[in-house]
């Protein structure tokens, strides 16, 4: 017998792990730029910040260089509110958003 033709399969990969929401701390700073810190993250990861749970504005994004990765973004708003956090580690797919709260300015 011979081999039988081969069939192309796709696939999608594995799922990266969605951050805690203990391990996000929002600064909403008055006058200068606002920040996300996302510890908890392996080297290489790229963190992604957005307005919304679901489809949403990328409000900023930056690849962690260690352990935790620092996203700065222009402003968020003078009043509370939420910002949802994904991680996408190396050839993985990205994670579920995390909600994490912020004060007013």
């Amino acid at each position: 017998m011979s081999e039988s033709s081969r069939t192309a399969v796709s696939f999608l990969g594995e799922v990266s792990d969605a951050p805690k929401a203990s391990n996000i701390k929002v600064v909403n700073n008055k006058n200068k730029a606002d920040t996300v810190t996302v510890s908890g993250v392996s080297k290489g990861s790229v963190i992604k910040v957005y307005n919304a749970g679901s489809k949403g504005t990328l409000l900023g994004s930056k690849t962690s260089a260690g352990s935790s990765a620092v996203v700065s973004i222009k402003q968020l708003g003078k009043k509370s509110g939420k910002v949802y956090v994904s991680v996408t580690q190396t050839e993985q797919q990205e994670s579920s958003r995390t909600a994490a709260s912020y004060k007013a300015e």
